[in-house]
């Protein structure tokens, strides 16, 4: 073979081999990122969002007479714990029935007689609930009225103040941050939102939902045009009035009557354990089971 012919095997070989090392190394690439799971960023983050216990919470708190029949609950079986027997359960409403028997002002009778809603807050009110865990052996599985009339009221300032260019935004704005519905989460974004409405406050102590006082909440005030608010919204270059007016009928007339039908007039201390992103949540007045264990101090004093 002449010193040409072999030149041009050396060649052909060498290419061959580059040729091979370069289909192995895409091939390998190919199995590679086949068996790696695709890195998603979504803001859809569970943490993000009040826990399903969070709602249950905000449930009970919010409960009110006029609920009626309307909520659906569950009670579940439960242990009989009143006689110690393991095997033996009753449901979460037949076992609070049995702790009150004795109990001076109870009916049984009288108590099944009540609404669903009756009944519920007559357990949520009672000191230790008869022994039932509320949140978790009675769970209240539709939305009671009072978040069926926060979704009414609340696109007028969905659209303003909690859209993406102000308070919606990612990172919010003045600490202060609301989300935006749409997608799964729906749920959780209204318990949510609602939750940091009613729980978020200014450095000066002033509130977005005031019970006392309905007419002075910020997200009022804030939502009225610079001519006719008592507190005014700070003037930002996107900022837009949410309500034109106060007139009867108005978004701002309905959402006023929104906050004086929210039951009491100081806002619950939910028990939740959910801090927003954004900002800080103030912790409400006494939590359910405060008040329960301030009521039995008081029985014993």
């Amino acid at each position: 073979m002449n010193r040409t012919n072999l030149l041009a095997v050396v060649t052909c070989a060498v290419f061959s081999l580059f040729a091979y090392v370069a289909s192995q190394a895409i091939a390998d690439e190919a199995g590679e990122s086949a068996t790696k799971p695709a890195v998603v960023v979504s803001d859809a983050k569970s943490d993000l969002y009040v826990s399903d216990l969070d709602i249950q919470k905000i449930k009970w708190a919010e409960l009110r007479k006029s609920d009626g029949n309307g909520v659906i609950v569950e009670f579940k079986s439960v242990k009989d714990y009143l006689h110690n027997d393991k095997k033996k359960t009753a449901s979460a409403k037949q076992q609070f029935i049995d702790s009150q028997l004795g109990q001076p002002r109870f009916d049984a009778k009288q108590f099944l007689k009540l609404t669903t809603a009756e009944q519920l807050i007559e357990i949520r009110e009672t000191p230790g609930h008869g022994g039932v865990d509320i949140y978790k052996d009675i769970v209240i599985k539709s939305d009671p009225k009072f978040m069926k009339e926060f979704r009414m009221v609340w696109p007028s300032v969905n659209a303003t103040c909690a859209s993406a260019s102000c308070h919606g935004a990612p990172e919010g704005k003045g600490e202060l941050k609301f989300f935006p519905r749409g997608g799964p989460n729906n749920d959780k974004v209204d318990y949510t939102n609602y939750l940091i409405l009613n729980l978020w406050e200014t450095k000066k102590g002033l509130q977005l939902i005031d019970r006392d006082y309905p007419e002075d909440s910020l997200v009022l005030q804030y939502g009225l045009p610079l001519d006719k608010a008592k507190d005014k919204h700070k003037v930002t270059p996107r900022w837009k009035a949410t309500f034109t007016d106060t007139k009867k009928g108005s978004n701002y007339a309905k959402f006023e009557q929104f906050i004086k039908d929210l039951d009491g007039t100081r806002t619950p201390n939910y028990g939740t354990e959910y801090q927003p992103p954004v900002g800080k949540l103030n912790s409400g007045s006494k939590a359910l089971d405060d008040e329960v264990e301030e009521e039995e101090s008081d029985d014993r004093d």
